[in-house]
């Protein structure tokens, strides 16, 4: 991955075979759109580089920020607190070359995640993942870095975040396109100790009998959405009747069949039963 903090004023031919040498070796290469206000600079615009132009702290286009075609993303670029030339920190700085290290810094983590994501991939992640902008110039998409990196792991989705005793619980769940066999795992960290669902929808208690596969051999081909406890799922909606109040953080974990490694990381749930 490469970020480029830069503009040129034209397009020279040895940086124009730099960047073809980057992008023939599957190299995503990120580049701040500029910040005279008008249309895309080079090399933000050359094709098949991932342009960032800016947004302010509301989440508007920064107006001095260049715009166009060629912006896959936008991610914050105002008041961004930065070094200083000769050493120190505290300036506060301005400009879509403090955006684009936001978004390399997001192509780094899904690479980390998934090192196979081509570059198309990775623009469509971002754009896919983010929020819509819309500007005079047209409609933009701004980072959202924690649903981007999310988006390729395992998730579960609770139907709220704090509940009543009285309460039940719906669990819907999200599952990307892993490429290969993993064993799922489902399981709950509560105030009184870390339990995982079974295949027979028992909950054991890990810290006695460790934790076990709810699912062996997904073979993870494709994307896959839909619900785990409640009406169309595998398992009945939860009673959270007689559990005590507290915090409870509902974990799924992918390992690889073949590695026997966590695919990713694990992706937490939280939610909260208050005393009523």
């Amino acid at each position: 991955m490469i970020n480029l903090s830069l503009t040129l004023s034209d397009q020279t031919q040895t940086v124009a075979s730099a960047l073809e040498r980057a992008l023939a070796a599957g190299i995503a290469v990120v580049a701040a759109a500029g910040n005279g206000g008008g249309t895309v600079s080079f090399p933000a615009n050359y094709p098949g580089i991932i342009g960032v132009s800016s947004v302010n702290q509301s989440g508007q286009l920064v107006s001095t920020a260049n715009r166009g075609p060629q912006v896959a993303v936008l991610a914050p670029g105002t008041h961004m607190v930065s070094t200083r030339l000769g050493g120190g920190a505290g300036t506060i700085q301005d400009g879509t070359s403090f955006a684009s290290p936001l978004v390399a810094g997001t192509v780094a983590q899904l690479l980390a995640v998934d090192p196979s994501l081509s570059r198309d991939q990775i623009r469509s992640n971002l754009m896919g993942s983010g929020t819509s902008v819309t500007d005079a110039s047209g409609t933009y998409v701004a980072l959202n870095s924690g649903k981007s990196v999310v988006s390729l792991l395992p998730d579960l989705i609770a139907s709220g975040q704090s509940f009543a005793s009285s309460d039940a619980l719906t669990v819907a769940y999200s599952l990307p396109a892993l490429g290969s066999a993993v064993d799922l795992y489902v399981a709950v960290d509560t105030p009184f100790g870390p339990f995982c669902l079974l295949p027979s929808g028992i909950w054991s208690d890990a810290s006695q009998a460790g934790y076990q596969p709810v699912a062996t051999s997904y073979l993870g081909l494709a994307t896959a959405q839909g619900t785990l406890f409640g009406q169309g799922g595998p398992f009945p909606t939860l009673s959270l009747a007689g559990l005590p109040s507290g915090r409870y953080v509902w974990l799924i974990a992918a390992v690889s069949r073949s590695s026997g490694k966590v695919v990713g990381t694990i992706v937490e749930s939280p939610i909260s039963i208050v005393a009523q």
